[in-house]
């Protein structure tokens, strides 16, 4: 009837009205096309926000946003739009460069609209910005290879530890329960330097901290005592991480020495760490010992001797160098490095 039928055209105006509105606020681009989709019948608002090109050009040149897509991308999306004309399914993650030379990436998902004969009639699709997803998805990947080169690094180290630590055990009675102190007191200067970095997310960590962190079993035994036997001195000096858990280890050897053999062996032994700037951006750290027993030169090189003069000048960097002296009132090390300029992420080689 006529009535039925002037119900049945409101009821579809107030459809397409809500459709309208719908489209029009939603922050992706909905669009629909003729069967073949070389004619454009609407495109919402969000098209000329994401792509930067005015709807009104899209409507008289209905591929021009398959023009944007960048040329690495163009041949996969032009083929898979192509054969969305059997079927009306289209599914394509592409990049789009924008007039403004800025870049998107685009996941457009396009699916048939059919009459009741099931004849495709027109297609439908929403293409949403997903470059932020995309750029968490960059981060994330890079986080994880760093995590993974990170704990590749560290387990060599433990390896290294253990082998060195093991080697220098002897085959005495006492030879496990001295590997395994010696053993966890360097994984745990290790866990502290691991700890500080963390805290700092990688970047690195000044100087000062990572000393107090080597030498908190030191401190904390000095803590009660005036003047403090162990004192440490120095300006603002950054590090990054390898030189800070080279430069940790590198300070607990030398406690662990002066505590068995060196100052810290008497009651009214003194330990200075201090550490300077010189020339070339570079500075020097000393490690000065007083008030202990007579020193005398290792008649063999432990762990400790040759993690500083030969492992710690790898970790901390082109020009380093480390020197020992083994004069007679007092054990004195010097070590020279180039510091890091600021807190960084570290570029290491594996």
């Amino acid at each position: 009837s006529r009535a039925a039928a002037v119900q049945a055209a409101a009821a579809l105006a107030a459809s397409e009205s809500r459709f309208r509105r719908f489209a029009e606020a939603s922050p992706d681009v909905m669009w629909m096309t003729d069967p073949t989709g070389r004619q454009l019948d609407f495109v919402s608002p969000a098209f000329e926000r994401i792509w930067g090109i005015a709807r009104e050009r899209l409507i008289a040149q209905p591929l021009l946003w398959l023009e944007a897509v960048h040329p690495a991308d163009r041949n996969r999306v032009e083929t898979a739009w192509r054969q969305a004309e059997r079927d009306g399914s289209f599914d394509a993650e592409y990049r789009i460069l924008r007039p403004d030379g800025g870049m998107r990436w685009i996941r457009d998902i396009g699916f048939p609209m059919l009459d009741a004969q099931g004849v495709i009639v027109r297609r439908g699709g929403l293409a949403r910005d997903i470059t932020a997803a995309k750029a968490a998805e960059s981060r994330q990947a890079l986080l994880l290879g760093e995590l993974n080169h990170r704990v590749k690094n560290t387990l060599a180290t433990v390896h290294s530890l253990a082998l060195q630590t093991a080697r220098t055990a002897g085959d005495s009675a006492d030879a496990m329960p001295r590997f395994l102190a010696d053993f966890q007191a360097r994984l745990l200067t290790l866990s502290r330097g691991h700890d500080l970095l963390t805290a700092r997310t990688w970047r690195g960590a000044s100087l000062a901290d990572i000393a107090q962190a080597a030498l908190a079993p030191w401190q904390s035994a000095a803590a009660a005592e005036a003047p403090a036997r162990l004192s440490l001195e120095g300006p603002e000096c950054w590090l990054a991480p390898r030189q800070a858990l080279g430069l940790a280890l590198a300070l607990h050897e030398l406690a662990t020495n002066a505590t068995k053999h060196g100052a810290l062996s008497r009651p009214e032994g003194l330990v200075q760490v201090r550490w300077q700037a010189e020339a070339g951006s570079m500075v020097r750290l000393t490690w000065q010992e007083s008030g202990g027993p007579p020193v005398r030169a290792p008649t063999r090189r432990g762990f400790g001797s040759r993690m500083l003069e030969r492992g710690l000048p790898a970790e901390l960097g082109p020009g380093s160098s480390v020197e020992m002296e083994y004069a007679e009132h007092g054990f004195r090390a010097a070590i020279c490095f180039r510091p890091a300029s600021g807190p960084q992420v570290e570029e290491e080689t594996a």
